[in-house]
């Protein structure tokens, strides 16, 4: 579950005080809405047994709700900086 909340995390570079966003293209919105694909795809196969895993329709859930946090706190934080 901190799979996906780590990864939005390196790819804004919040992982340093010096704000590091390295790629530009990486702004909050998109990087939630191309983490939360990734998620939602990888559970959509799940279901449909394109490979062989254990489907929980509550991981949905569980991505979402650790990312929505993460996105608005960098959104606050970006606004902040402005």
């Amino acid at each position: 579950m901190v799979g996906p909340a780590w990864n939005y995390i390196l790819l804004r570079g919040l992982f340093t005080s010096k704000n590091t966003n390295y790629l530009k293209i990486f702004t909050p919105i998109r990087t939630f809405l191309l983490i939360s694909g990734i998620c939602i795809a990888i559970e959509t196969s799940q279901y449909f047994k394109l490979y062989e895993a254990y489907f929980d329709p509550y991981d949905y859930v569980a991505y979402i709700s650790v990312l929505l946090p993460i996105f608005l706190v960098d959104m606050w934080l970006e606004s902040k900086s402005d």
